[in-house]
């Protein structure tokens, strides 16, 4: 049995011997849509039991939601049911947020799981510590939204609001603009590992980032002032940590980049060397040899 599964790889010759060493069989198109399937399938199920345990779980995960607008119950806001049956989407809605931000880790340790063989080693093993400190500063930047932006945000509606006019805000548009902003923040605060990535691939340097370091700046006051209320407190409360990232990038981008150098030092001095004895000799020889001497 075990030949016979094997038969359809065997088929196929590599013609790449470093990928099987790596664990990159050759495989053909069909295996590969199986393979995805089959972890699609994983992740569904996965997702699908974690949602109906937030389902179980939805008046917690409401009244933990619900901490970011209580700041607002003092000016007599209150959340409210537009539409028929917005109950059960907004039980959903508590359910489908918990099992999303629960199951992230397993839903990216698939899709790893999917293209790891296709990379090489020491690519493997850089790729850990970024997705380590990639997961820690996503839910670090979802945590920042949520016990600090959303509430200083709320706190500015509500002193923007009108006295003579009654608020009707909705329940579900309230978790979504919720869910949104957690999502953003923690999308920006995993500045440094893209920079990192695209670092490593060479495609940005230090002096780079130093020349553009500016023009980021007045980029990152932007999306503070696009993200929260019209007030200086709050976009202060985006920008800082966001420029605190960049220069955190800026610092790892060097790293990255005094180490690819002494990896290429070690590996090209020979040649290095060669060019430099070589290009020497020549201009002694010049002075030195005697067929250089009878053209004078």
């Amino acid at each position: 049995m075990r030949g016979v599964a094997m038969s359809p790889r065997k088929k196929m010759k590599s013609a790449d011997p470093e990928a099987e060493l790596r664990g990159d069989m050759p495989m053909e198109w069909q295996h590969h849509l199986e393979e995805m399937r089959s972890r699609l399938l994983r992740t569904l199920v996965v997702v699908t039991v974690l949602f109906f345990a937030g389902f179980a779980f939805s008046e917690q995960i409401f009244a933990f939601l619900m901490l970011p607008f209580k700041e607002a119950f003092d000016a007599g806001l209150h959340l409210n049911y537009s539409y028929m049956g917005e109950s059960i989407v907004l039980t959903m809605q508590c359910a489908l947020f918990a099992a999303l931000f629960t199951a992230l880790p397993y839903i990216v340790f698939e899709i790893w799981g999917y293209v790891k063989p296709a990379l090489s080693i020491p690519v493997r093993r850089a790729a850990c510590p970024l997705f380590i400190s990639g997961f820690f500063l996503f839910y670090l930047g979802a945590a920042f939204a949520f016990f600090l932006l959303l509430p200083a945000s709320v706190g500015m509606i509500v002193r923007f609001s009108k006295e003579t006019i009654s608020s009707f805000i909705s329940s579900t548009n309230y978790l979504s603009f919720l869910f949104t902003f957690c999502a953003a923040t923690g999308a920006l605060f995993e500045m440094p590992v893209a920079l990192s990535l695209l670092a490593a691939t060479g495609a940005i340097s230090p002096r780079f980032l130093i020349e553009k370091r500016k023009y980021v700046i007045v980029l990152i006051w932007i999306i503070a002032a696009v993200m929260t209320p019209p007030d200086v407190l709050s976009q202060a409360l985006v920008a800082i940590p966001l420029m605190l990232l960049y220069e955190i990038s800026l610092l790892i981008v060097r790293l990255i980049a005094r180490k690819k150098m002494r990896e290429a030092a070690k590996s090209g001095a020979p040649v290095k060397q060669k060019k430099a004895g070589g290009n020497a000799p020549r201009g002694r020889d010049s002075k030195k040899s005697p067929g250089s001497r009878k053209p004078e």
